[in-house]
């Protein structure tokens, strides 16, 4: 479903209400919540958190770090029964936050990723491993070169597939099949500079890309012997985003804090 201001979204989407429980992962559901930086401004935050914060002297991405700690904290807490600041969130080597395994195995505690860009952050919470990305493409555009972008980054099926489309699909379809990627990577959680030239987009599914079928279908990423399941759609704010799952749930709840 779509509006006048160019957000596209998926019908597996469904709308979740504020007072939302961890029972939506019971049966194989995922929640998706979307919050500009000042979202959840009301959660307490650790003290280890908070220096770390203070430590980014980039002020955009300084807000983008506690927006995103505020985001998962806020929502998780609830399902712990703890206070924000008391949740147990770690950071991997590779930047992925994560919730200690044991919790996890509870099934009542999913796995998390993480992505932010613009004025926007996105958590995605699952039963099942996930990566989740954002990127803002308003003003980009016309600026980028998707076809020599993607010569050094995609595979050479991506790169000629994308030469072939007129300029306008060509930076949709480059943001797409970069998002969706990028997601995978981030399921995987190896890190995109180990990852990044092992990976690509099925060729039977960049027609998939090509038709703008993105939002209602699966575009398949494999990255070295795993397959990964990516949903692409679009924000409104010029912004595209894309989730990943070995296997996609049958229902996203979603929750906009905007």
């Amino acid at each position: 479903m779509s509006d006048a201001d160019g957000e596209s979204i998926p019908e597996c989407f469904i709308q979740c209400p504020s007072d939302h429980s961890k029972t939506i992962f019971s049966d194989g559901g995922s929640l998706l919540v979307v919050g500009d930086l000042d979202c959840c401004a009301e959660v307490r935050l650790p003290p280890e958190e908070i220096a770390r914060a203070h430590a980014i002297k980039h002020g955009v991405s300084r807000r983008r770090f506690l927006a995103g700690r505020r985001l998962i904290r806020g929502t998780v807490a609830p399902w712990l029964g703890v206070e924000p600041d008391l949740v147990p969130l770690s950071i991997a080597d590779t930047g992925k936050p994560y919730l200690p395994y044991g919790l996890r195995c509870s099934k009542e505690v999913p796995y998390l990723a993480l992505a932010h860009s613009g004025d926007l952050v996105v958590a995605l919470f699952s039963s099942e491993e996930c990566g989740i990305d954002l990127e803002l493409g308003q003003g980009r555009e016309r600026r980028l070169n998707p076809v020599r972008l993607s010569e050094r980054f995609f595979s050479r099926e991506e790169s000629l597939f994308l030469a072939e489309l007129d300029k306008s699909l060509c930076a949709e379809s480059f943001f797409t099949l970069w998002t969706c990627r990028e997601a995978a990577i981030k399921a995987d959680g190896r890190g995109l500079g180990a990852l990044l030239a092992s990976t690509r987009v099925l060729p039977e599914h960049l027609m998939t890309v090509r038709n703008g079928n993105g939002d209602t279908a699966a575009i398949s990423v494999k990255i070295e012997g795993d397959t990964w399941q990516a949903f692409a759609w679009r924000m409104r704010g010029g912004y595209h985003a894309a989730l990943a799952f070995r296997d996609l749930p049958h229902v996203i709840h979603w929750r906009d804090l905007r």
